[in-house]
């Protein structure tokens, strides 16, 4: 049973830290998203 719950344990931190990298994956796909507009914008004005 203790095996079960340390297997359980890990996997939870790697849910977890999954979660946390496809969080900022997002977050940079947002960020890149909003870079090539604001180029898009500047190349407009040119």
């Amino acid at each position: 049973k203790k095996e079960l719950a340390a297997l359980e344990t890990e996997l939870k931190n790697k849910v977890k830290s999954l979660n946390e990298h496809q969080s900022s994956v997002v977050k940079m796909e947002k960020e890149l998203t909003e870079m090539a507009d604001k180029q898009k914008e500047m190349l407009n004005l040119e």
